[in-house]
């Protein structure tokens, strides 16, 4: 067990990469979206590029927004190993 295993640049870049390549994807329509809405303003290569006046009807459209959930106190417990 112990320490977690180092992790240097090379590893930190791929993983910024590969995020930035899912996200590309997901703009351009290329990748399922699993019920995310990517409507946007400024990805100018996205089919999915709508007008300013078009996402903020999106936004004022939404629901308002409503009372929090109760959070569980167990997420204040700490646990020492």
């Amino acid at each position: 067990m112990g320490a977690p295993q180092f992790k240097d640049k090379d590893f930190a870049v791929e993983i910024i990469k590969s995020t930035h390549e899912h996200w590309r994807a997901l703009v351009q329509k290329k990748t399922n979206n699993e019920g995310i809405e990517c409507k946007n303003i400024s990805c100018c290569k996205s089919p999915l590029k709508c007008s300013v006046d078009e996402a903020r009807d999106v936004v004022q459209s939404a629901p308002a927004f409503g009372s929090p959930h109760p959070v569980s106190l167990e997420v204040d417990k700490w646990h020492f190993v």
